[in-house]
């Protein structure tokens, strides 16, 4: 479950772009540990606890699509509006609203099974907006979003639930 909180939790002192490799931790962590089982597999190719180990470790770094995390990095920063010259910015200079965007990039690129947006629009330029528009609407996983924003809810949702006082309603449809 991915949840885009208020707070960011970003670390000032990473660049946007190095800031995003840290959703690919376990990626990078399986790619240094299969060379070193490749390395062990040429002295010995017929271990049968580092074959194992290595089809784990390429299951790992598949899974995430490890070998296209550049790729994957800058496409997702440049579709929530940050240019190529800003990926080498520190976070630290960021702005609340450009702080909010790297956020959700980041929460994004993770592709939880389970997306919490509150308020995902806020901060959004119209080009930015209809790139996350259009990303959404592709997502594999189930999204449940707080929003105030019409057109982005006629845009995506399928069902609305509506809290009042002590009940809830549901409503079929987009807004």
């Amino acid at each position: 479950i991915g949840y885009l909180k208020q707070t960011d939790g970003l670390n000032p002192n990473n660049t946007l772009y190095s800031e995003m490799e840290t959703v690919f931790s376990e990626v990078f962590k399986a790619v240094k540990e299969l060379e070193l089982v490749e390395k062990k597999l040429t002295i010995d190719p017929d271990d049968a606890d580092l074959i194992e180990k290595y089809h784990n470790l390429q299951n790992i770094i598949y899974s995430k699509d490890g070998y296209n995390t550049d790729f994957q990095i800058k496409k997702m920063l440049n579709g929530m509006g940050f240019t190529e010259e800003e990926h080498s910015e520190m976070v630290g200079v960021l702005s609340g609203g450009e702080r909010t965007r790297l956020n959700l990039a980041k929460l994004l690129l993770e592709n939880p099974d389970v997306l919490i947006l509150d308020e995902p629009t806020n901060h959004l330029d119209f080009d930015t907006l209809t790139w996350l528009e259009e990303y959404l609407s592709n997502y594999k996983g189930a999204i449940i979003t707080v929003s105030h924003d019409r057109f982005f809810l006629d845009k995506l949702v399928k069902r609305i639930w509506e809290v009042e006082d002590t009940f809830m309603y549901e409503y079929k449809g987009n807004y």
